[in-house]
């Protein structure tokens, strides 16, 4: 799902749409000429590995992801949580893709290895 900045108003619009096998609901508005704040709640079950045995592991997604999005440089205190976009168009599919990515990086464990109580080798 691609919106161009330009055509994004003051008033928050509703969307809902699926990237993958995840569904993404939320609302969208300008918050200055040059920032848009995005506000939505991304579900859907993560197919990731055990970072233990690197079995398969379904994860559960319930997250609720904010985003300020801007079209110009960003120089204030608060860059951090400001997403940079190049050009006029916001593709919220690839903004949610990143999301997913991220959770994805964190750590997981399968059901066996979270019951499994002996320690394992750890590499320092």
């Amino acid at each position: 799902m691609q919106i161009s900045f330009d055509k994004i108003g003051l008033e928050e619009i509703d969307f809902k749409f699926k990237v993958e096998r995840y569904q993404t609901k939320g609302v969208f508005c300008k918050i200055s000429k040059h920032l848009v704040k995005l506000h939505c709640q991304l579900t859907g079950m993560l197919e990731t590995n055990c970072n233990r045995c690197g079995e398969f592991v379904n994860i559960k997604i319930d997250e609720i992801v904010s985003f300020l999005i801007s079209n110009k440089t960003y120089n204030k205190k608060e860059a951090l949580e400001v997403v940079e976009i190049d050009g006029d168009i916001i593709d919220l599919a690839g903004l949610i893709k990143g999301e997913l990515i991220s959770i994805k990086a964190g750590y997981y464990q399968c059901k066996s290895c979270e019951t499994d109580k002996n320690l394992f080798e750890k590499e320092y």
